[in-house]
């Protein structure tokens, strides 16, 4: 039991303090073995193997000898071990005393060399230690600070933020206040008092130490730089730029007007306030980031910030924040100032999506000073060119000068542009290599607000392929596309002032009607490739004859005409023609075939034969046929009697009236195919005359006399009406609808009663108006373009489709083409002949394929015979065709066989789509 009561007591004695926790351990050891009547040497062992009473300086080894060797009894061994641990405590607590001695020598020396009065403070708030200064802080008692209260120091009002200080230093945290303070010499300063705690060692009450820090000189300087900074205030109230001072990254010091007005707020609420309070949570960082940025680095900041404005709207601010450095080289405010840019930015993106669009734009821009001196250029000017920015700049446009331009267009440019207006034209410039392009320009002045022009801008662009086009085109306008001939439209205008220059020279002209003997039996029997072969050779050959101002003109089909501008006598005429014959005797070797070909050539004189081109052509014309039905490979010269020619024609119009009373006509059908899919989509009706002498006539040996004749009036009308009945009749068998086309002449057309012949051929027959398509071709059109629109305009009404035969060539006017209500065009055959040959048949078939469907038209391409020629149709996005790659047109019995067969199989035979 004694020895559980030792053990207690020198427990107790550690956890105080009293005792060390090696020296506690120890005793507890020894008491430990004695209550148990261990054997001293086991003791002795323990004792001194494990801890050691030799560093706490005690002779241990000799008292535990001493011990055993006295052989005690256990009541004098416990005695003896308390007189031990009694002489252990008593040696801590010298040392801790002399330690604390030291430390407090230490201290009071160091707190006297501070200025600032520091003291020592018990858990209790009572000042144990304090330096020299801090004794001159006047107490409530009126005593030195040693011994009173913290509270004793400070002034009333300081007292209950003081006890929070304290509450805090107290738990272990440091804490301030501030307060004022009266010193001995009556004088009162401002002091910021820092708590801090002072470490003690286990369970020793908490101390804390607290350092005023005269803060009075600071606040006078606070003070005076506020004053200053309210007159400058008053003073940077009327500037519009913002400025405003920080005391922290947070916190406002002072604002002028306009600033406390852009963040919609009143001067006095902002100054001394937060920026929380003022600015939305979406752009507080970004103004707070910039604060501490400038702050800590204690450099000017200069940046760009996106803020809402008062009314909500986003504006941009170019702010410049610059810190105020103390003497210590310290931060201690931030001056601001912010500008709004907004319409500053606005004006900076239109300026830039402006070059961007300039930069970006395929014309070529320049601008230049009032001197013509190029101060920009785009980079469409470089790569037009080839000149770059810097070898331009400065410099006068006119190093782009080609010479094709003279003095006199220069002059009026300038002239135009000094005096304010635009100027628009075309010129022809060099670029950097030499080479020449045609650009056509607009030149604008550009006025200050006062009107005074101070530069200009030209705006062009290269137009040198356009004009080649343009060219092309006209060439295409004026000439055949075959031989590249002058065709019928330029030989007329040629002829025309020929004509008025033998008038007013009181010469002769003769016009020569040629056409080629057997030309149709070659196109038939040998192909359209070949027959065209044979009129290109012809064309080259009877050019060799022609001298310099003669005309030599294709008038469509194996027709040529010539025109001598001045002969002396019919007999001049006469011999050019036997040139002309001897030029064409000679055998035509074509595509390995050698072929004899023969010409019949007509031939009028003016004036004995006509006065006007009509006239002239039209007898040479007829002479044509009078020579051909002479024999062929002859001439005949007009003249009043042509008998043979007349009673010929007579015959021919004289059957042809019997044909129509017997109802000798048949109508053949050519299906027309939707190229995408191979299917059999309409029919075009082509009429055909079974003579009964001479057979199978084809309409190009009768439809001439007919028009002329007016026959086609009723051979059309019983076409349409035939094949409405035979469309109507297939649909009945079951067949799938198609359109069935049939052609109009230009006479039934201008007839009055033609609405009423096309709605009684749908009445009889039954057959539905979408289902009639009704075709007209272009030179028919632009016979009378304006009576023409009407009579379409009045089919289209009720219901039927529309077409445009033979187009491209007619040479209709596109403004024309937009006013009649069609639904398709026709590409004539003559173009799709070439088309994979010829550049020129290519492009026109092309543009004619995009123009149709830039109008949403579709295009029927005629005269296909080769698969070579359907794919490049089906390239170009031509959506149906027609021609002997399909079939001919056939028999009604015939043609059922064909749209059956084409319903079940047409994608295998001939259709692209996937």
């Amino acid at each position: 039991m004694q020895a559980q009561h030792l053990a207690r007591v020198i427990d107790a004695l550690t956890k105080s303090g009293v005792l060390s926790c090696a020296v506690g351990i120890t005793l507890l050891v020894l008491v430990g073995l004695t209550a148990r009547r261990f054997p001293i040497a086991g003791a002795r062992r323990i004792w001194l193997g494990s801890f050691g009473l030799v560093s706490v300086g005690l002779g241990a080894s000799d008292l535990v000898r001493g011990l055993a060797e006295s052989r005690l009894p256990l009541s004098a061994v416990t005695t003896t071990l308390c007189a031990l641990a009694a002489s252990l405590i008593l040696l801590v607590q010298k040392r801790r005393e002399s330690i604390a001695g030291l430390r407090q020598d230490f201290c009071s020396a160091a707190m006297d060399g501070h200025e600032d009065p520091i003291a020592v403070f018990d858990e209790g708030s009572r000042c144990t230690g304090a330096n020299t200064a801090a004794n001159r802080l006047n107490t409530s008692s009126g005593g030195d600070i040693v011994g009173q209260n913290l509270r004793d120091i400070l002034p009333k009002e300081s007292r209950c933020e003081a006890d929070r200080a304290v509450a805090r230093v107290l738990a272990g945290k440091r804490s301030c206040f501030e307060a004022e303070c009266d010193g001995a010499n009556g004088r009162r300063a401002a002091y910021r008092v820092m708590l801090s705690p002072i470490p003690t060692e286990f369970n020793t009450p908490p101390r804390f130490v607290a350092d005023f820090a005269d803060m009075t000189d600071i606040r006078n300087e606070a003070r005076q730089l506020r004053w200053k900074l309210a007159e400058q205030t008053m003073l940077l109230d009327d500037v519009e730029t913002q400025i405003w001072y920080l005391t922290t990254p947070e916190t406002y010091g002072a604002v002028n007007r306009a600033h406390a007005e852009f963040i919609g707020s009143e001067k006095g609420s902002v100054e001394r306030g937060n920026i929380y309070g003022f600015a939305t949570p979406k752009t507080v960082h970004v103004c707070i980031d910039g604060n501490v940025e400038a702050f800590e680095s204690k450099k000017q900041y200069r940046s760009e910030i996106q803020i809402d404005g008062p009314d909500g709207r986003l504006r941009f601010l170019s702010v410049v924040k610059t810190p105020k450095l103390d003497a210590n080289g310290e931060a201690e405010y931030l001056i601001c100032c912010a500008q709004d840019v907004t319409e500053h930015k606005k004006a900076e993106a239109g300026l830039r999506m402006q070059t961007s669009a300039i930069n970006a734009a395929s014309d070529q821009v320049v601008i230049t000073d009032l001197h013509g001196r190029i101060e920009f250029a785009n980079p469409a000017f470089e790569q037009e060119t080839g000149y770059s920015l810097d070898e331009v700049i400065g410099k006068n446009p006119r190093f782009l000068k080609s010479g094709k331009q003279d003095t006199a267009f220069y002059t009026l440019l300038w002239n135009t542009i000094l005096n304010g207006k635009t100027w628009h034209g075309e010129v022809t410039n060099t670029r950097k290599d030499g080479a020449e392009y045609i650009a056509q320009m607009t030149i604008a002045p550009v006025k200050n607000e006062r009107g005074v022009i101070e530069r200009f801008v030209a705006i062009s662009r290269n137009i040198t392929e356009k004009k080649a086009f343009e060219k092309r085109m006209d060439y295409l306008a004026h000439h055949d596309t075959l031989t590249e001939l002058p065709n019928r439209l330029l030989v007329g205008h040629r002829l025309t002032q020929s004509m008025n220059r033998a008038r007013r020279e009181h010469k002769k002209l003769a016009v020569l009607f040629l056409d080629l003997d057997g030309f149709k039996l070659v196109n038939d029997t040998l192909g359209h490739n070949t027959g065209d072969l044979m009129l290109k050779t012809a064309a080259e050959r009877l050019k060799t004859c022609c001298r310099e101002g003669d005309v030599l003109a294709r008038m469509g089909g194996d027709e040529f005409i010539v025109v001598i501008p001045e002969i002396k006598r019919p007999d001049d005429a006469k011999r050019f023609a036997r040139r002309l014959f001897s030029a064409l005797s000679k055998p035509f070797v074509l595509n390995g075939r050698e072929i004899f070909v023969t010409a019949s050539i007509g031939i009028s004189i003016f004036p004995l034969h006509g006065d006007d081109v009509e006239s002239l052509v039209k007898n040479a014309d007829a002479a044509m046929y009078c020579a051909k039905g002479q024999g062929r490979n002859g001439l005949y010269v007009y003249d009043e009697a042509l008998n043979i020619a007349a009673s010929e024609r007579m015959t021919l119009e004289n059957n042809l009236r019997k044909a129509v009373e017997r109802d000798e006509f048949v109508v053949y059908y050519q299906p027309r195919v939707e190229i995408a899919t191979g299917r059999i989509l309409g029919a075009e009706a082509l009429v055909r005359w079974r003579h009964p002498e001479r057979g199978l006539v084809y309409p190009d040996q009768f439809i001439p006399v007919a028009e002329d004749t007016g026959l086609v009036v009723p051979i059309s009308d019983r076409v349409l009406r035939t094949a409405c009945m035979q469309n109507k009749a297939w649909q009945d068998a079951g067949l799938p609808p198609i359109q069935i086309a049939v052609n109009l002449s230009a006479r039934q057309l201008q007839r009055r009663d033609a609405l009423s012949v096309v709605k009684i051929a749908l009445e009889q027959s039954g057959l539905a108006p979408q289902y009639l398509e009704l075709e007209l071709t272009e030179s028919a059109l632009m016979h009378n373009p304006e009576a023409a629109a009407m009579a379409f305009n009045r089919m289209k009404k009720i219901g039927v489709h529309l077409s445009i035969d033979d187009f491209g060539t007619g040479y209709s006017s596109l403004n024309y083409l937009k006013s009649f209500p069609v639904d398709s065009l026709k590409i004539d055959r003559s173009f799709i002949q070439d088309i994979t040959s010829d550049a020129d048949d290519a492009a026109i078939t092309r543009a004619v394929i995009a123009m149709a469907h830039s109008l949403n038209l579709s295009v029927v391409a005629e005269g296909v015979e080769t698969i070579e020629q359907l794919e490049f149709l089906y390239g170009l996005g031509c959506d149906h065709m027609q021609g002997y790659f399909v079939s001919p047109a056939v028999a009604p019995e015939d043609f059922e066989q064909l749209l059956q067969d084409s319903q079940s199989s047409a994608q295998d035979q001939i259709g692209f789509a996937a």
